[in-house]
């Protein structure tokens, strides 16, 4: 093997279920973190509020980022009942970006549920733009009286009715990768940290090309982790 082997315990290495050297209790499997059980631990700030910009910041983004290039679905199904609501919203937009569209009429729920404030409610309209169902959920979340919920309605009813898989479109964003060590690196007055990216109109873009051609670069994000 090209890696080493640790010596475990009987009980660990029977959980394992790997059949190594018998009496010597030698093996190579290590446990799996739980990526979403790392999530729920980072800082969110007071629960009514939008998360925290602190150091817990630089964790949740690059977690988001592991959690989805991981690829796995049933975690995050069952985190879109999980007692925090950025988890539960977070989970929801994660599906949304994974395309799971067995998920469609469980997002779309949240959406109709009068409960569901508007942060969970705007992950679900997103999540369901992605994965382009739930129309009739999308278009009663315009009667609820919630500025922000119809603007993401409108978003989401164009994404649902056009040909373009944004889907696929924001999980290679993802797949692009992220630091830990460059969140939050950007400084106002220093140079800015090179990066790439996918452009809203699904083109490769990276920073150090960009600035080779021009001296001024104005750079819109229009969703964030606010």
């Amino acid at each position: 093997m090209s890696h080493a082997a640790r010596i475990i315990p009987w009980r660990t290495w029977k959980a394992c279920g790997e059949l190594i050297l018998v009496g010597s209790a030698l093996s190579a499997c290590s446990t799996p973190r739980d990526l979403l059980q790392e999530y729920r631990r980072a800082g969110f700030g007071d629960e009514q509020s939008f998360p925290v910009l602190d150091d817990s910041y630089r964790e949740r983004i690059a977690l988001e980022f592991e959690i989805i290039r991981s690829g796995r679905i049933e975690p995050l199904r069952e985190a879109m009942r999980d007692s925090n609501r950025h988890v539960r919203a977070f989970s929801i937009v994660a599906l949304g970006v994974l395309g799971d569209h067995a998920s469609v009429e469980a997002i779309a729920k949240r959406v109709d549920d009068p409960e569901t404030d508007s942060l969970v409610g705007g992950a679900a309209l997103q999540a369901l733009g992605w994965l382009k169902g739930g129309l009739e959920a999308v278009r009663s979340a315009r009667s609820k009286p919630r500025t922000f919920n119809r603007h993401l309605a409108d978003i989401a009813e164009r994404q649902i009715g056009d040909s373009i898989d944004h889907a696929a479109r924001v999980r290679g964003a993802y797949q692009l990768g992220l630091r830990r060590e460059d969140v939050g690196s950007a400084r106002a007055g220093g140079l800015a940290p090179d990066f790439a990216a996918v452009d809203t109109d699904g083109r490769p873009f990276r920073l150090a090309d960009v600035v080779k051609k021009t001296r001024v670069l104005i750079l819109m994000f229009v969703s964030a982790d606010w």
